[in-house]
């Protein structure tokens, strides 16, 4: 049995440490309240975003703020609106939302760290018409109709795609107008990948007019997208839309079309 005078050191003790853990954890508690209810500004102020990224017209808190514009290298998208849980905002992970005037929807979950940035649950909706309103490029012929982008989960930078998980690309009603006569395309899936830094869409469909497998890529920091496909007129409406494939390139010796071009963005 342990002599009294030592009995009575324990309780002072054992008080002493349950005050210093209370005062920490009152502390801690203070600090995550303070960022939890900061101003969105000053909590950016302090953080370092990735490279071309940054922000206009912050308002709201750091968990629950929105933006008037959010900048991109070159691309501006406005109405930007962000949400974070507690256990979020202590792990840099935000609900983003986008609205843009040009026609531009979406959201997803997102993070970033080291110069990259990783979106879960990505959806993003836009026409044609209004994306070539963002990538200020012309087709040489009209195109209406819309896209859908979803992907599970992605890792990029400014500069290159570095993984890519479950993407695919929906498009849905898409009509071609040329002088040379009107074309209902209809639906379609894509799928969208990454490699070797590069965005890789993968082309095969098939439509009433003819069917296509191939590959696009798309190189971030060149602003270069290369097409190498092959277009096989359909038996029924082949003929219809051979005019529309010449323009894009030559039959061979089978009645295949080879399609072999590229170019480069204008944002």
């Amino acid at each position: 049995m342990k002599p009294i005078s030592q009995l009575k050191q324990i309780k002072p003790l054992k008080l002493k440490y349950q005050l210093i853990i209370m005062a920490v954890a009152f502390l801690l508690l203070f600090a995550v309240c303070l960022v939890y209810q900061a101003p969105a500004s000053k909590i950016l102020a302090m953080v370092s975003l990735p490279d071309g990224v940054y922000l206009e017209g912050v308002k709201g808190r750091a968990v629950d703020g929105s933006a008037k514009v959010l900048h991109v290298d070159k691309y501006e998208y406005n109405n930007i609106n962000w949400t974070a849980s507690l256990l979020g905002l202590l792990t840099g992970r935000y609900t983003v939302k986008v609205a843009d005037p040009k026609g531009l929807t979406g959201k997803t979950d997102i993070s970033y760290g080291n110069g990259d940035v990783e979106v879960n649950n990505l959806h993003v909706g836009i026409t044609f018409q209004n994306m070539l309103k963002y990538t200020k490029y012309t087709l040489p012929v009209d195109v209406s109709g819309s896209i859908t982008v979803g992907v599970s989960n992605a890792v990029f930078n400014a500069k290159r795609c570095k993984k890519m998980v479950s993407g695919n690309i929906d498009i849905t009603g898409l009509d071609v107008f040329t002088p040379l006569g009107n074309y209902a395309i209809g639906d379609g899936v894509l799928a969208l990948s990454c490699r070797n830094g590069l965005f890789i869409v993968k082309l095969k469909q098939e439509n009433p007019y003819f069917s296509i497998d191939g590959n696009m890529e798309y190189d971030m920091k060149d602003q270069l997208y290369r097409v190498k496909a092959f277009a096989k007129p359909s038996p029924a409406k082949g003929n219809e839309v051979k005019p529309l494939l010449q323009m894009m390139g030559q039959p061979n010796s089978t009645g295949t079309y080879e399609i072999n071009f590229q170019g480069k963005f204008s944002y």
